[in-house]
């Protein structure tokens, strides 16, 4: 059974960033993002990390990557995966989840759409991005909780 499991050590982290160096990832992985953002890998065949939107408050931006291979075989768990997704940004208390690296649309962005993702232009961030939004979290007046953040602890 796949699972979700989160890398905490500096070597874990940089395992998971050479894989996805490897599989084809369409940017170098940036140092800041090794040390700032939490890191997961899901099986042994994807890797995703969240990071913190600094000018969007309650927003983190979610970067993944899938081996080449289960890419070819449409990834059986893409469903699950993207529950497990939504289960971690509830768990970081985020209102606003920002897919990376899809904002020219293509086959990733059309998922989403499927997924209940949705084009949205954002203050503080330039052009139109692929955003899943949900239920402020809070105590039970409804208020938001402070910022979140999604790095390690």
């Amino acid at each position: 059974m796949r699972r979700f499991r989160q890398m905490q050590t500096p070597g874990e982290i940089g395992l998971a960033a050479g894989d996805v160096e490897n599989w084809g990832y369409p940017r170098e992985v940036e140092e800041a993002e090794l040390v700032e953002c939490g890191w997961w890998r899901y099986g042994h065949d994807a890797v995703l990390w969240f990071a913190n939107v600094p000018d969007i408050p309650m927003a983190g931006v979610l970067h993944l990557c899938v081996h080449p291979e289960t890419r070819r075989k449409h990834l059986v768990g893409a469903r699950r995966l993207f529950r497990g997704v939504d289960i971690l940004a509830d768990l970081f208390c985020l209102e606003l989840l920002i897919a990376n690296d899809c904002q020219e649309g293509g086959p990733v962005a059309d998922y989403l759409r499927r997924l209940g993702w949705k084009r949205e232009t954002l203050g503080g961030i330039e052009g139109e991005w692929m955003c899943k939004r949900f239920p402020p979290s809070g105590d039970s007046d409804g208020q938001s909780a402070e910022k979140a953040e999604v790095g390690p602890s």
